[in-house]
């Protein structure tokens, strides 16, 4: 249930589009994090959630993924 709404939050996304190297890219945005209606530990197993599921895809096996971050009006502590 925690997972499932932390997911829902889309403040981790894998993009649709791939970088000029062909890798995925993923990108965490921090000012959807609300501190007080999570933990860190939920945040994380979400995080390994997407990233386990991006992986899936033998093309980002081989390119890889670029991971973002934008931090614009993070609340993150």
């Amino acid at each position: 249930q925690f997972l499932q709404k932390e997911l829902a939050t889309e403040k981790f996304t894998i993009l649709p589009g791939r970088d000029k190297s062909c890798a995925a890219v993923a990108l965490f945005s921090a000012r959807l994090h609300i501190p007080s209606q999570t933990t860190h530990q939920v945040v994380l197993k979400s995080l390994i959630y997407q990233l386990d599921a991006a992986l899936e895809s033998i093309e980002t096996q081989r390119n890889g993924l670029v991971f973002m971050y934008d931090m614009t009006e993070s609340k993150y502590a």
